[in-house]
């Protein structure tokens, strides 16, 4: 017996040692130790075996045991790492292939007009709600003073849902005037966006859904030129310097007097096309003054409050500015056509914090090019970086604390902000969406903004000014992410950096051994502590001294 096992013994080790895989090591396992394999079958025979012999075959089976469990983990251990070797040699990756390019979309020519609009509203102190599609007959007809029997009531031109003609698809944005009146506190200035819905056939400029804009004004004192006054300007911005408008007499049930305004057509500049139906003209919006009636029905005195309105195809603008000569080609959705409608290169604002998360931003320098190379290893292609600063001088970012209305207009606020000096600056303002604590960019007296306009300080109705709050389109900022969001600013109290792709902005997650552009030039944060909500004391490293802002 004692032969069988050294026997067995020194098969099994050579068997285990020349194991070329784990699931042959586990099968020889099996063989030689399992409960039905060999070393076990011996066992079985210690029952012939006298009393003396058994203790020592059963001494030398236990060893014979160890032997093999100990060559199989060895075995095991290195079959793994032999397995590993290879898996990395087959999954080896060359970092230093330059990244596949990755296409990118861009946003749809018509929500590129939405933001546009949104944008030049938000910044004359507009505010921007969202109403249903699904509406009652009641806010679409009757408290917009178009009574029963009015031609836009009739089933030929309305989506109906019931046959009493009480739920609807809105026709109009136009409901969004009374639940505005209705629920907000006066002066109002809003636009409200949206999807609409008409029995239209289909056309150049036709469409049985579309999307409006709507925009209303209530206030003391609102009158027909400040609603000319105020269209003519949002077509300037929109489609250019110089944009041809004209304003013609109409009627609508909900204002009085009415009008419609038409652009100059951008295809045939006023000779006649196919695109504007040989008029040269092509109809954008509709307006006019707030009928009495509307004002009257939503609890609102006619006697002491007026306002205006219109109404504005949100399609018929796309087309005008990128320069889109058939309605159909925006909901056809046809890719060529798209990938022309892209606007050029894209601009995006991205943070320091988001950029983290992709790029490892731990540069000696914020410059171009090395940005612009740790973006490309990542797989972002950059075209072109752009210092949006260099054309921005004495702009200080400040926060609002206190807040009043202008003791001589009822269309302008009064600011207190506090941009990290003995005492807030005043500034008036005409924009209706700041509140206390918000962060704002504020152009001071002799400040520079892009374009080379110049802020000076003066009295506004009496009220002296120093300076004026800036928007995102003035200061050249403006972002596809959050078109009409409040201002926020990109740096810390007192300094303003504006946040653009080449050097990622820095905000209220800074800390120790981030690099900061300031007063002081490009600097590192040794050390931080916060002094009061939005105010830090730094401690800062410029490379010549060591300094405290």
């Amino acid at each position: 017996m004692k032969a069988l096992m050294q026997e067995l013994r020194e098969n099994a080790l050579n068997a285990i040692s020349d194991a070329e895989s784990i699931d042959s090591l586990d099968a020889l396992r099996v063989r030689y130790l399992g409960k039905k394999g060999e070393l076990t079958a011996i066992l079985k025979q210690m029952g012939k075996l006298s009393a003396e012999e058994r203790p020592v075959m059963g001494q030398l089976a236990n060893q014979i045991r160890s032997d093999l469990e100990a060559s199989i983990e060895n075995t095991r251990k290195r079959l793994e790492a032999a397995a590993l070797e290879a898996r990395l040699q087959m999954e080896t990756l060359d970092v230093t292939i330059p990244a596949e390019e990755l296409k990118l979309g861009h946003k749809h020519p018509m929500y590129m007009a939405l933001d546009e609009i949104k944008d030049i509203f938000v910044g004359m102190g507009f505010t921007v709600l969202d109403g249903p599609e699904v509406e009652l007959s009641s806010y679409n007809f009757d408290k917009l003073n178009a009574e029963e029997g009015h031609p836009s009531r009739d089933w030929s031109d309305t989506f109906y849902f019931d046959e009493d003609s009480r739920v609807m698809l809105r026709s109009q944005t136009s409901p969004m005037q009374v639940r505005a009146m209705e629920t907000m506190p006066l002066p109002i200035r809003i636009i409200a966006p949206g999807r609409v819905y008409r029995k239209d056939e289909v056309d150049a400029t036709h469409s049985p859904m579309f999307h409006q804009v709507e925009g209303m004004v209530i206030d003391k004192n609102v009158t027909m030129a400040d609603l000319k006054g105020t269209l003519n300007a949002v077509m300037e911005q929109l489609f250019g310097e110089g944009t041809v408008t004209r304003f013609r007499p109409h009627h609508f049930p909900f204002t009085e007097p009415s009008c419609e305004m038409d652009v100059q057509c951008h295809k045939c500049g006023g000779k006649g096309c196919p695109t504007c139906k040989g008029e040269g003209w092509i109809e954008v919006l509709g307006a006019g003054m707030v009928h009495p009636k509307v004002l009257s029905g939503c609890g609102i005195d006619p006697e002491v409050y007026s306002g205006w309105a219109f109404g504005m195809g949100l399609e018929r603008l796309a087309m005008g500015e990128s320069k889109i000569n058939d309605l159909r080609l925006i909901f056809e959705n046809d890719i060529r056509f798209l990938e022309q409608c892209s606007g050029g290169h894209c601009n995006m604002n991205l943070s320091r914090k988001w950029l983290n998360e992709f790029v490892d931003l731990s540069l000696n320098e914020y410059d171009d090019k090395a940005f612009a190379e740790a973006m490309t290893i990542s797989g972002s292609k950059v075209e072109v970086t752009e210092d949006l600063s260099q054309n921005i001088h004495n702009v200080k970012v400040g926060r609002i604390v206190a807040l009043e209305k202008h003791p001589n207009s009822d269309h302008m606020l009064v600011c207190q902000i506090d941009i990290g000096e003995s005492e807030p600056v005043q500034i008036c303002t005409g924009a209706w969406n700041v509140h206390v604590g918000d962060l704002v960019p504020a152009a001071l007296h002799n400040s520079l903004l892009p374009g080379g306009v110049k802020i000076t300080k003066g009295k506004l109705r009496g009220v002296p000014s120093n300076g004026m709050l800036c928007s995102l389109k003035e200061l050249n900022v403006t972002t596809h992410d959050f078109p009409y969001a409040e201002i926020k600013a990109a740096a810390i109290l007192g300094d303003y950096h504006p946040i653009d792709p080449a050097k990622p902005s820095i905000a209220a997650d800074i800390k120790a051994g981030d690099k900061i552009f300031g007063k002081v030039g490009a600097a590192q944060v040794t050390a931080l502590e916060t002094v009061s909500y939005g105010q830090y004391k730094l401690s800062l490293n410029t490379g010549a001294a060591a300094v405290e802002t």
